[in-house]
């Protein structure tokens, strides 16, 4: 009832109490407050995922930016975000040796990462905090090995296919 009366009365009030927008307003409202780094910044995007994304990756997320994206990202400042460095952190990574096999690390935990990077840099692109997302525009890690084999049966197949036609 209470509500109900907030509404009619107000319905301003009622609207910024309840809506989800209102709710994103107020965390834009931590971005005014000053400059900060990264790593002050991705507690504020788990907080969003668990809010209004489904929370199934966080654990991921946070195990990715603590061993693997914190030491290249945490100190930055969003405007030092560029396409640039993303594609640096990109090469980076596909020479980087997964220490319990001594090998590199597997094309699917670099995806991981990259998920893990490419969210967080929406979050901050769509509180205007960087200019675009830039990992979504370098794309995620392809695998060397992927279909190579599929490609050459698929040529002996039409090549059998044909000797048949004539």
């Amino acid at each position: 009832e209470e509500q109900e009366r907030l509404f009619l009365n107000n319905p301003i009030d009622y609207i910024k109490e309840h809506s989800k927008r209102a709710k994103i307003d107020i965390i834009e409202d931590n971005f005014n407050n000053s400059e900060k780094t990264l790593n002050e910044y991705f507690p504020l995007f788990i907080d969003y995922k668990l809010n209004y994304i489904k929370g199934g990756s966080i654990y991921n997320d946070k195990v990715n930016w603590e061993k693997h994206l914190k030491q290249d990202f945490g100190d930055l400042y969003p405007k030092d975000i560029t396409f640039a460095l993303i594609q640096s952190w990109h090469e980076n990574a596909n020479k980087k040796i997964n220490p319990r096999t001594n090998s590199f690390y597997a094309t699917k935990t670099k995806n991981s990462w990259h998920n893990t990077l490419s969210e967080f840099l929406k979050y901050l692109s769509s509180h205007n905090l960087i200019k675009m997302n830039y990992a979504k525009v370098i794309g995620c890690f392809k695998n060397p090995k992927a279909n190579t084999n599929q490609k050459k049966e698929i040529k002996s197949d039409q090549e059998q296919e044909w000797r048949i036609f004539f």
